[in-house]
């Protein structure tokens, strides 16, 4: 039996449409990423983790307090679940930044600790907003820390972060206030 759609979609009348599509289409219609992991890396071995999440779409979620809130208490409950620390972060409007220490070989992955975190963070902001829409980007980003002062560059980078986004918030406001008062003609609306 041949498969046959009545719908064109810009290809011949009656033609099936796997026939349509070919090999190369069909594959690279479930074609996976490649991994941003480094191959030969056990995930799992004590040491310290620089890791990025980011919303979906770069929505500004964590612009709501409530929001950030629930983003901040479940990085601070990660110890309870996983026998890991959490000694930076930074919460910012569309992205988090942290960095997780892994005491000892773990039974569990890096990626494992994240999935987690960012499912537990999604079905709260849902469950207490109504938030129907994707929280999270497929993934994350990950660098292993090596030595004192890789992890030194990765944390100043957490401290800088959120000073940078609150410098430029304030140039962007002082802007703002400057132009509205130069622009003002007195008694005018």
């Amino acid at each position: 039996m041949e498969l046959v759609s009545t719908r064109t979609l810009g290809r011949p009348t009656g033609r099936p449409y796997a026939d349509y599509l070919g090999d190369v289409a069909m594959s690279n219609a479930y074609k996976r990423r490649d991994s941003l992991r480094l191959k030969d890396y056990d995930y799992s071995s004590e040491g310290a983790y620089f890791v990025t999440v980011s919303c979906s779409d770069k929505k500004e979620y964590f612009n709501s307090p409530s929001i950030k809130e629930i983003v901040e208490v479940n990085l601070k409950n990660l110890n309870k679940r996983f026998n890991v620390t959490v000694d930076h972060f930074c919460i910012m409007p569309d992205h988090v930044h942290l960095i997780l220490f892994f005491k000892e070989k773990q039974g569990f992955a890096l990626s494992q600790v994240i999935q987690a975190y960012k499912s537990l963070v999604a079905k709260e902001i849902r469950d207490k907003f109504g938030i129907s829409e994707k929280i999270w980007q497929r993934g994350f980003y990950d660098h292993i820390i090596r030595n004192e002062k890789d992890y030194l560059e990765k944390a100043q980078y957490i401290l800088n972060n959120q000073l940078k986004k609150d410098l430029q918030r304030e140039a962007m406001s002082a802007r703002v206030g400057v132009e509205l008062v130069s622009t003002r003609t007195p008694g005018r609306r």
